[in-house]
C-alpha cells in the first residue's frame, strides 16, 4: 500500500498514532487540534480495533466522529516479525511498523514501544508532547489543564515527566 501523507501547509512530521493516545486526546477534545497541527493521524487498522472494540470504551465517541471528520486516517499495515517477537500488542507494532516503512512519527505511550521504536530509529513522540506542541501553535491555552483531566480520567503521567512537559510550554 501506499501512502501519501497529506499536504499540510506547517505541518512539522506527520503522526502515525497508537489506541492510548488516541484514547486520551479524544477524551479531552484534542483529536481536531492535533489534526489541525499535524494533519490526519495514520492509524493502523489494529489501533482502531482496539480503540473501538466495544461501545463505550473511553474515547471511543471522539475517535469515531474524528474517523467521520476524517481527522484520523485508517491504514492497512503489515506487522514486521521482527516487531511482532519483542512483545509489543499489535497496535504498537503496527504503529512502529508504519511509521519506519514511510518514515513518518510513531505516537506511543507504552514504554516497551517507545524503546523498541529508538532500537529501530523510528522518531517518536508521547502523548503529553502534543498539547505541548499545540500550545505553541495556539490550540490549546494550558497544559497544566490538559494533565489535569487526563489525571481525573484516570491516566496518570509520572511527575518528572509532568514536570518537564510543564517546563516546556512555559507553565
Amino acid at each position: 500500500m501506499t501512502y501519501e501523507p497529506p499536504a499540510s501547509p506547517g505541518t512539522a512530521a506527520l503522526l502515525v498514532a497508537d489506541a492510548g493516545p488516541l484514547i486520551v486526546l479524544g477524551l479531552v477534545g484534542l483529536l481536531a487540534p492535533a489534526a489541525h497541527r499535524y494533519g490526519p493521524l495514520a492509524v493502523p487498522d489494529a489501533a482502531v480495533r482496539e480503540c473501538l472494540a466495544q461501545p463505550g470504551l473511553p474515547g471511543e465517541g471522539a475517535i469515531r466522529e474524528a474517523l467521520d471528520a476524517g481527522q484520523l486516517r485508517v491504514v492497512a499495515t503489515a506487522v514486521l516479525e521482527q516487531l511482532a517477537t519483542r512483545g509489543l500488542g499489535a497496535g504498537e507494532a503496527a504503529v512502529i511498523a508504519f511509521a519506519q516503512a514511510h518514515g513518518l512519527v510513531a505516537l506511543v505511550d507504552d514504554r516497551k514501544a517507545r524503546q523498541t521504536a529508538r532500537r529501530l530509529g523510528v522518531p517518536l513522540i508521547g502523548s503529553g508532547a502534543v498539547p505541548v506542541q499545540l500550545k505553541r501553535s495556539g490550540h490549546v491555552t494550558s497544559v497544566q489543564a490538559v494533565l489535569d483531566r487526563w489525571h481525573a480520567h484516570g491516566y496518570f503521567v509520572a511527575e518528572p515527566v509532568r514536570q518537564a512537559l510543564l517546563a516546556a510550554a512555559g507553565e
